[in-house]
């Protein structure tokens, strides 16, 4: 995942190099060739982490059908079978999306944010800040309008779920 990361950030640097002289085909080449290795590393990271969030989802289901097997009678009582096989089930299918999906891919996004900043200011300084500038403010400006429609939201639910 952080190699693809790396290899896509290098395209942009590599076809401004491409726009600025005329390439020849020896560049042109190796921007195919990154582009294949991005394209090849993207595929192994995703392959990779969805194994590791099956085996993770395998775990946690043998722990958790360990644990409701070896419960008492009357902790198993309350809840019906189906509940607590939906339960088991529903809650590794989230572990697994967590594991495999979610967190690498936020740590993907903030590497490539940073990698993007960083490349930003060593081509161009000026424009680089005038764009996190720019960035800052308009965060700036929205913030106030997200928690406002936040809680106008929130407001809407509460009033559905007591069916006012």
């Amino acid at each position: 995942s952080l190699l693809s990361t790396f290899l896509s950030l290098q395209i942009p640097y590599r076809i401004k190099s491409l726009v600025d002289k005329m390439p020849s085909a020896f560049d042109l080449e190796r921007l195919a060739i990154l582009l294949i290795l991005t394209l090849f590393t993207s595929v192994v990271s995703v392959l990779t982490l969805s194994v590791i969030g099956a085996r993770v989802v395998k775990n946690i289901r043998i722990k958790a059908w360990d644990s409701v097997v070896n419960a008492k009678y009357s902790d198993v009582v309350q809840d019906t079978g189906e509940s607590v096989a939906s339960h088991i089930i529903n809650d590794s299918e989230l572990t697994e999306n967590l594991v495999s999906e979610e967190f690498p891919q936020t740590l993907t996004s903030a590497i490539t944010a940073v990698g993007a900043g960083v490349m930003m200011f060593w081509i161009n300084a000026k424009l680089a800040l005038t764009v996190f500038i720019l960035l800052f403010t308009l965060i700036i400006i929205i913030l106030p309008f997200s928690r406002k429609m936040t809680g106008i939201s929130k407001n809407i639910q509460y009033n559905k779920a007591n069916g006012i």
